[in-house]
């Protein structure tokens, strides 16, 4: 059973895109992979890099984020670092423990201290791999 904190981090992507991979971050991924994408995402929640989360949202979401954070200036980053950072508590020690990649999908396996594991579904644009915001909220 996935536990609420390592849940955190697959819904997190949804839904700050709704209110509102691209560059480094991974922990030990090889860059330009999905796994990298995920650590990318971790990253960002623990360090509250609101520009690195923003690099592994799928485009669409992307946009909306970055018009989002158009309109409402420094206050879109004072919302999102709170989000990121609740979310860095539930995944603080989680890491990537596989990846299956089938074409233009991927699955990235995270398991945290106690052993819980959640898969994470990744998508690839052109500009690399991303979450796929629409699976993960399956």
């Amino acid at each position: 059973m996935r536990s609420p904190k390592m849940l955190a981090v697959v819904t997190l992507g949804a839904a700050l895109a709704v209110t509102g991979c691209g560059r480094g971050g991974g922990g030990g991924a090889e860059p330009g992979t999905a796994s990298y994408c995920v650590e990318s995402l971790i990253k960002a929640a623990k360090t509250g890099d609101v520009d690195l989360y923003l690099s592994v949202l799928p485009s669409q979401a992307r946009a909306m984020a970055e018009t989002s954070r158009g309109m409402l200036g420094d206050k879109f980053d004072e919302v999102m670092k709170p989000q990121l950072a609740a979310t860095a508590s539930g995944v603080k020690d989680a890491r990537v423990t596989g990846e299956v990649v089938t074409g233009n999908k991927a699955k990235v396996t995270l398991t945290d201290g106690a052993g819980e594991t959640v898969v994470i579904d990744c998508i690839k644009e052109a500009d690399g791999w991303k979450l796929d915001l629409k699976m993960n909220m399956k």
